[in-house]
């Protein structure tokens, strides 16, 4: 994919009016012409990103598989991790063998210890049924790592799914039943058996499901944070033998933990108290083939893809094998590829140009911080001690990941993946009681994402996301600011948005705002929660609560790298293109690029459900509706503050 120089022109659609559709306007001839690739139900900027990664991997991946165990040590597992993955004769030969020990334990769960010991062994090779446990920064203390507990254990993306009786979700639990039934009996059970297996587990999860606290309410973490000593939890859950649980998965010596939704500890309590054996097998024994089938043979592939992807998202087809494997070895030997990928696909002066802009977009966030009217001195103090601790992480980390103690070989796919899965489980667990690495990334370099951890206070931008069309070195100050500043800008609001207010400039879990001030900032978000819950997505409305903080986050990115660009703009002669745009409007067409998508309608109505992102057109239009400088950009094409993109003035939300 050929990328040119800052904004496309060839995505415009000239006809449409910006101050109605700015969306459609930006990216209208892409959303006429682009087609879903096999395997996809959407196709955006970032996957086009991903594509690209994903190719560079695949080469990276096919010559370590090529040296034949020849070269270095990390090698010969991406190679042979690689080789395992396209072998599909020894995958379907090999069945379910690298499943027997496990489903040995689970057949023999019949007493509490041997129940905690099936549990355990389950967890370690990322398998998740009723409950995760791991390592987490304290919330009190962000330089030390606690140990943590926290609920688990649904097939389905949200609680909703299960609770709302809609039509809809009604037949889509049929389908999921019906898609448990194959799975089943493709494990060899029969049909009778395999149908109460499937309705034991939906009954199980539906039970779950009412006691999962909803992602909105997770957003806070005094929702989250509840810590008691290893005896409190054991009263909690009187019916779960934790001492053979912590015994088996190797957890080192700790007296407390952060019991993150103790209701929903209590609800698994009261499930054990009444569980069958037909339910226990079968709640195991499903979430044991559920996580492997994408590693087995094509029978468990296909019937996997039957539900997850065509049912639930509205795939057409599968994703080539290739495609399916280097994602897979990427996501376990991630930093394995990442120092690779890095060297061949990131060079030095791509890194220092987007340190300038991060220079920029720091200014005017202080003096932002500075000028607000609205906040208190002794909030904005705080702000800006928080500001000045920040810490940005570029590219890729300092120091590497080291896999080799993983057991990696050509002849099993599947067991190449649980001893990865084991390794990184062990590392975890490692953290409980230890100080946090602050050099620690929880991206690969070869992500194209980013993401902001308050906890560290800091903004991670891996390697992958700063290519074009988001980032190009080659490319006009406007563009850039339109595209990857936005997004940096969108994470580093974060670090100070309702969330970020609740972690001090340590990490620490503390309101370092005036009481006054948050209710003034949660006012404003408000204004977002109205604005974006009346938006629908075909019948489904998007949940306001669930979606406010990022689309404040989008706004506030917008405000602060349209301000950046302002003083980068100060050393530049001002451009206008070919097509009459100017420098701000290419911004705001970038801004609406970074956006630019298509999907299926099941993909589309999936995140409105479960994403806390807004979808594409809400990013791009609810955002804009409430910035003023869009109008005074586009008034030569007639925007006016009357337009139907724009709130009216007194319903804007002015954050940053």
């Amino acid at each position: 994919m050929s990328h040119p120089h800052g904004i496309n022109h060839t995505y415009l659609d000239l006809k449409a009016e910006p101050g109605i559709d700015f969306f459609r306007f930006t990216n209208g001839n892409f959303v006429d012409s682009a087609k879903l690739p096999p395997g996809h139900a959407r196709w955006c900027m970032f996957d086009a990103i991903n594509e690209e990664a994903q190719t560079a991997i695949k080469a990276i991946m096919t010559e370590a598989a090529e040296l034949g165990g020849q070269g270095t040590a990390e090698q010969r597992q991406i190679g042979d991790f690689y080789h395992s993955g396209m072998n599909l004769e020894q995958i379907e030969a090999e069945g379910l063998t690298a499943l027997a020990p496990l489903l040995e334990m689970i057949n023999k769960s019949g007493t509490p210890r041997t129940f905690a010991r099936a549990l355990g062994h389950m967890h370690m090779v990322g398998i998740a049924p009723f409950f995760g446990f791991g390592s987490m920064q304290s919330f009190a203390d962000s330089k030390q790592q606690i140990a943590a507990t926290g609920q688990a254990g649904l097939s389905l993306p949200d609680r909703s799914y299960y609770l709302k009786k809609t039509k809809k979700n009604l037949e889509l639990m049929r389908q999921f039943e019906q898609h448990m039934v194959n799975m089943f009996v493709l494990m060899g059970e029969t049909k009778p058996h395999a149908m109460r297996f499937a309705a034991a587990v939906c009954r199980l999860e539906t039970t779950l499901a009412r006691a999962s606290m909803p992602q909105e309410d997770m957003r806070n973490p005094n929702n989250i944070n509840h810590v008691m000593t290893v005896d409190e939890l054991k009263a909690l859950v009187p019916q779960f033998d934790f001492d053979t649980y912590f015994q088996t998965i190797g957890a080192p010596a700790f007296s407390s933990l952060n019991v993150m939704q103790p209701k929903f500890f209590k609800a698994f309590s009261r499930v054990l108290s009444k569980l069958t054996k037909l339910e226990r097998i079968a709640y195991l024994k499903w979430h044991l083939i559920s996580t492997a089938a994408p590693k087995l043979g094509s029978a468990f592939v296909d019937e996997d893809f039957a539900f997850f992807g065509k049912i639930m998202q509205g795939k057409t087809s599968q994703l080539p094998r290739w495609k399916k494997v280097v994602s897979a070895v990427d996501s376990l030997l991630g930093e394995a590829v990442g120092k690779t990928y890095v060297a061949k696909h990131f060079p030095p002066y791509a890194k220092a140009r987007c340190l300038e802009m991060i220079a920029n977009l720091s200014l005017v966030l202080r003096q932002s911080i500075e000028n607000l009217s609205w906040m208190s001195e002794q909030t904005k103090a705080n702000a800006l001690k928080k500001m000045d601790t920040v810490r940005f992480k570029i590219g890729y980390p300092e120091t590497w990941l080291d896999y080799t103690e993983a057991a990696i070989d050509r002849s099993s796919y599947l067991k190449n993946a649980f001893s990865l899965k084991r390794l990184a489980f062990k590392r975890d667990l490692a953290k409980i009681g230890k100080p946090v690495d602050p050099n620690e990334w929880h991206m690969t370099p070869q992500t194209v994402n980013a993401y902001a951890d308050p906890q560290n206070n800091e903004l991670v931008f891996p390697a992958a996301i700063l290519q074009p069309p988001f980032f190009d070195p080659q490319a006009d100050d406007a563009a850039n600011y339109g595209a990857i500043l936005v997004i940096i800008g969108h994470e580093f609001t974060h670090l100070f948005d309702d969330a970020g207010a609740q972690y001090d400039e340590q990490g620490n879990v503390r309101l370092w705002w005036a009481e006054t001030d948050f209710a003034d900032f949660m006012q404003r978000i408000e204004l977002l929660r109205q604005q974006f819950g009346g938006y629908k997505v075909g019948t489904i409305s998007l949940k306001g609560d669930l979606v406010s903080g990022e689309a404040a986050a989008d706004l506030g990115g917008l405000s602060l790298a349209y301000r950046a660009l302002q003083i980068a703009m100060q050393k530049n002669e001002p451009y206008t293109d070919e097509l009459g745009f100017t420098d701000e409007q290419r911004f705001f067409i970038a801004f609406g690029q970074i956006w630019a998508l298509i999907c299926t309608p099941e993909f589309a109505e999936m995140q409105a459900v479960s994403d806390p992102h807004p979808p594409a057109q809400f990013r791009v239009n609810g955002t804009l509706a409430n910035f003023a400088p869009f109008v005074e950009a586009f008034a030569n094409r007639g925007v006016t503050d009357e337009s139907p993109i724009m709130l009216p003035v007194d319903k804007r939300c002015q954050l940053w």
